[in-house]
């Protein structure tokens, strides 16, 4: 029985190296964005676009290039996930599903804002009535670190653990933070859920 507790832990320890290993070059590849760029589709149709006018608002408070580098490696669809995603989403029990590695530098703030879920609706739509079932959740890949904070809402998230999740409603206002010394990794799977969300999978509910 030792033994094969034994076995088990090594096999988790092994999973979750491989998997740290693998989303920290994976993130090296890619170009730093700054959270408040505004694409050029985006500024089309801007008075149509929630994400626009999210970005547009951090812009007119000041929020720069500089200060608001994010590195994000998106996945469109469930079929495109590496096989450890598969598993995260299945934990999830969303459907069409988008899942995005991200990786917050030091010194850089994502500004109060609230998601548009650009990336899904691009690439499954969702009309109007369907949008209090999408849901994005938010994992955390290392434990807490100073200077790492996020707020939604009204409520700030510090101290978490490696694999905390966090869910909130759709439009709800929140931001990320990295004040700290090192870099913070987090995933993101946005999804529809087709049951209703409670306590139990949710932290954080308007």
């Amino acid at each position: 029985m030792i033994k094969l507790q034994l076995i088990l832990i090594i096999f988790i320890m092994f999973v979750f190296v491989s998997l740290t290993i693998f989303y920290k070059n994976t993130l090296k590849k890619i170009p730093y964005e700054d959270a408040t760029q505004i694409w050029k589709q985006d500024i089309k149709e801007y008075r149509k676009n929630l994400q626009a006018w999210n970005k547009m608002d951090g812009i007119q408070l000041g929020y720069t290039k500089e200060t608001t580098l994010i590195k994000q490696k998106m996945y469109r669809s469930y079929s495109a996930m590496p096989m450890w995603g598969k598993e995260l989403v299945k934990k999830t029990k969303l459907k069409n599903t988008t899942l995005s590695l991200l990786v917050q530098p030091v010194g850089s703030v994502n500004p109060w804002h609230f998601d548009a879920h650009t990336a899904f609706t691009e690439t499954y739509g969702h009309n109007k009535n369907q949008k209090n079932k999408v849901y994005r959740f938010l994992f955390f890949l290392e434990d807490w670190h100073w200077g790492h904070f996020s707020q939604i809402g009204n409520n700030v998230v510090t101290n978490w653990k490696s694999g905390d999740t966090y869910t909130w409603d759709f439009q709800m206002y929140h931001l990320a933070c990295n004040a700290g010394i090192k870099d913070r990794y987090t995933i993101q799977i946005t999804g529809m859920f087709d049951q209703k969300i409670t306590a139990k999978t949710k932290k954080f509910i308007r």
